[in-house]
């Protein structure tokens, strides 16, 4: 009798070993899955006007053989990822003119703006090289837009948005591979984004005659209460000194940005050095002007830099304009009119 248990007993292990294997079995040989993440280069929120970029990276690889005995090399030689296929989902209430980049040997990716539905983008991505790649690193770049009728936080509520990709499908072309993160509609979220207000520019610009020192600036009212006065190198100027373009003062209520008319290189006066500057820029050659620069040496008022501008600073250095401004004439140092 007790051999008979035995016997029986062994048989039920056997049959429970024979139902388990299987299932054994099916889990080494499980589809290799991985992680996709997002993150944003712009963690403390982004403008009305501005722009932003989201970067993804495939991450955790579960389930992938190592096949390369280099471990110096990042790739292996059979299991890994070599392509990439998803949408890009954004509001198009907020973004707007993607552009969209492969990073890290991925080649820039194949789509084309009839697939931009609503702010879906169908999208396709290669490893550029025959590797097959299975370490954590970013392969995608998607730089946005941010529309200035956005819809911005107020003090009071925050508006955030998110890109994500979506029904992702990547290829070793042996095996399809999955996602491990995706959420139930197959969606990868960034962080959120939040939309702040567009910066306004506060400052109060004014134009000033090139050789005007700062003794002759605040003899004009209502500058007679400025000081602090600092070129854009942020180096302090004596009343003696000419005011160059780009110096800041403030009277304790507005601050202000002085302009010389024509002096592009910051030392407060009109000279050929200036004229060749603009020479240079209006012909193409890779010359940098700031803002407050391109402000000086537009002395036709026109918002454009153009041979008009070239001519009549030419004419400037050589007495002959008066650099007229509407119903103003400058005729000499400390003259003074507003920017608009």
């Amino acid at each position: 009798m007790r051999k008979r248990i035995v016997m029986i007993s062994l048989l039920i292990l056997m049959m429970i070993s024979l139902l388990v294997m299987p299932a054994v079995l099916a889990c080494a040989g499980d589809t290799p899955r991985y992680d996709v993440t997002a993150q944003i280069d712009k963690t403390n929120g982004v403008t009305q006007g501005s722009e932003v970029t989201v970067y993804f990276s495939l991450n955790n690889f579960i389930n992938f053989e190592i096949t390369n005995d280099d471990p110096n090399t990042n790739v292996a030689s059979e299991d890994g990822v070599n392509a990439i296929a998803a949408f890009i989902d954004y509001d198009e209430n907020v973004f707007y003119d993607p552009v969209i980049t492969g990073l890290n040997g991925w080649s820039d990716p194949t789509y084309n703006t009839e697939y931009n539905d609503n702010g879906t983008i169908r999208m396709a991505i290669v490893m550029d090289r025959d590797d097959f790649i299975n370490t954590n690193h970013q392969f995608l770049q998607v730089t946005l837009k941010v529309k200035e009728t956005a819809t911005a936080s107020t003090d009071t509520e925050d508006v955030t948005t998110r890109v994500s990709l979506k029904d992702v499908k990547v290829s070793n072309q042996v095996n399809d591979l999955s996602p491990s993160n995706q959420d139930e509609n197959g969606e990868i979220f960034s962080p959120e984004i939040k939309i702040l207000p567009a910066v306004t520019d506060t400052t109060t610009y004014v134009r000033i005659m090139p050789n005007t020192t700062v003794a002759q600036f605040k003899a004009l009212d209502p500058y007679t209460a400025c000081t602090d006065f600092k070129n854009a190198n942020g180096i302090s100027l004596a009343d003696t000194d000419f005011i160059p373009t780009g110096t800041t003062t403030t009277d304790g209520v507005e601050t202000y940005t002085i302009i010389a008319v024509g002096d592009i290189n910051e030392d407060g006066e009109l000279t050929i050095t200036d004229l060749s500057l603009l020479k240079s820029f209006i012909v193409g050659l890779p010359i940098t002007l700031t803002d407050n620069q391109k402000r000086a040496c537009d002395v036709s008022w026109d918002g454009q830099l153009t041979v008009l501008d070239l001519s009549r600073m030419k004419m400037g250095i050589v007495q002959l304009c008066d650099f007229e401004v509407d119903n103003w004439k400058g005729t000499g140092p400390a003259v003074v009119v507003p920017i608009d």
